[in-house]
Parts: C-alpha cells; structure tokens; sequence
C-alpha cells in the first residue's frame, strides 16, 4: 500500500522541477540577450514559454519578477552550475599522472583553457552583471562570492602541481595571488580574443628546447603563464629532489622561446 506521504512528495518533487526549468528558462534568455539593461529582458511570459509552463505557475513560485531575477542571478553564480574552476582542475591533475614536463602541461592546458575561456557563453553576461554590480549590493556580492569559490577550487589544483615538480611561491607571492593573476590574465585575453583575435595569438610558431620537438600550437596565453611561474616561484628545498622543471629551468626556457620567435 502506497505511503500517504507519497502524493505529498510527488508533488513537491514537480513543483521543484517547475521551479529548475523557469530558472534554467531565465538563464537561457540571458545568454541568448546578454546586451542591454541586464535582467530587463526576463519577463515572467517568456520565461514561462521557454520552460513549458504557465504563467500562473511563475508567480506561484515567485511574487513578482524582482523577486525571481533576484534567485536567478544566484542560480546562474551558483557553483554546482560553475564548471570552469572544476574543468581547470581536472584537466591539470589529469597530466600529473603522466611523466609531462612542468612546460608541456602548461602548453596543453594552457591552450585549452584559453579556447574554453574564449568560446564560454557566460562570459558576455558575466561582464554585463560586473557592470550593474556597482549598482547593486546583491550582485557585487554574488560575484564576490562566485570568484572567491572558483579561485579557492583553483588555488587547490595549483598547489598540487608546484608540489608535484618541487616549487614554492616566492615571497611576497602567494598561490592564491597566483591564482587571481591567472584567472585575470586568461578573462581579459578571452575578452580581446573574441573581439580581436589576431591580438591573441593562438600559434606562435615556435620551437620549444625542453620538449625537443617542433610545435606551432604555443599560444600567448601559456608563454605568459610560463614567464608568471618562473618569476613568482622558486624551488622547494625542503621537499627533496624535484620531479620535474625547476623556476631556472622555467625561466631559461621561456628566453628560448622568446629568442626562437625572433
């Protein structure tokens, strides 16, 4: 015999999944009509057409539309639904199992994070809400909140990989301020790219000495990151011998890179 509780549940569980679809519906409209006066455009009939439901079923969830732009911003910031950090991170420690070079895993991941970054849908709208967050507390403190979780995620894969290849920040550095460099470095490259992408070189066409071989896919993005790690890391001394590139190493081989595009 079915619990009395059942039908109670069955329909919580609908009224949940309503709810998710109108949310989803808001932040689609977003991405697709990331211009203008953001949130202007997130009406309660078009989100209730994109979701498949009622206008009434809306407003039995929200009392009005401030209300649901005010859920949907934390919706869209939330970090179950920010998989950048968690890409980063699975991407770096996915090639630590491998005997890859301090250099080469930068090339590799590099790149792909700057394509990734590039072609990131959410981006226009993420500049858009920094544009309103000086108008807005509730904004200002979600994005707040929404970098800080990504860097924090960040700054965890980071750590493995300076102490995977024997390397420490230098001070006054640390690797939370590592973190902030990489992430603005990679957002306002993926800016310019999308805009003017001769000005983000994908292929530098150079040869890399450490990998011994030919490559054309070293981007700016990864020669950069590979200066910024030389210049804030140093070796560890304290966690024995170093399994791979050393900050000397790191530094002489980025002189060569930047000798061979000459």
């Amino acid at each position: 015999m079915a619990s009395p509780r059942a039908p109670r549940q069955s329909k919580d569980a609908a009224a949940a999944e309503t709810r998710r679809a109108l949310l989803a519906a808001g932040e689609k409209i977003l991405l697709d009509q990331p211009v203008g006066s953001v949130l202007d455009q997130v009406k309660a009939p078009e989100v209730a057409r994109r979701a498949q439901r009622t206008t009434g079923a809306f407003y039995h969830h929200w009392a009005t539309q401030a209300d649901y732009q005010h859920e949907l911003i934390e919706y869209m910031l939330g970090p179950d639904l920010n998989t950048s950090a968690g890409d980063t991170l699975g991407g770096l420690t996915a090639h630590l199992a491998t005997d890859i070079t301090l250099p080469h895993l930068v090339h590799v991941v590099g790149l792909d994070a700057l394509l990734q970054a590039r072609d990131n849908p959410r981006l226009p709208l993420l500049l858009s809400l920094w544009a309103k967050q000086a108008q807005s507390d509730q904004i200002r403190d979600l994005l707040q909140r929404n970098f800080r979780a990504s860097s924090e995620t960040i700054a965890r894969g980071y750590a493995v990989v300076l102490d995977h290849y024997g390397l420490q920040m230098r001070s006054p550095f640390t690797i939370d301020m590592l973190t902030v460099v990489l992430t603005g470095l990679i957002q306002g490259l993926a800016i310019r790219a999308a805009v003017d992408p001769d000005a983000v070189p994908l292929h530098l066409a150079v040869t890399f000495p450490a990998e011994g071989t030919s490559d054309d896919t070293w981007d700016l993005y990864s020669s950069t990151v590979l200066a910024i790690i030389g210049a804030m890391t140093t070796p560890d001394t304290t966690s024995g011998p170093s399994r791979g590139t050393t900050t000397p190493d790191l530094l002489a081989a980025f002189d060569e890179l930047i000798a061979a595009s000459r």
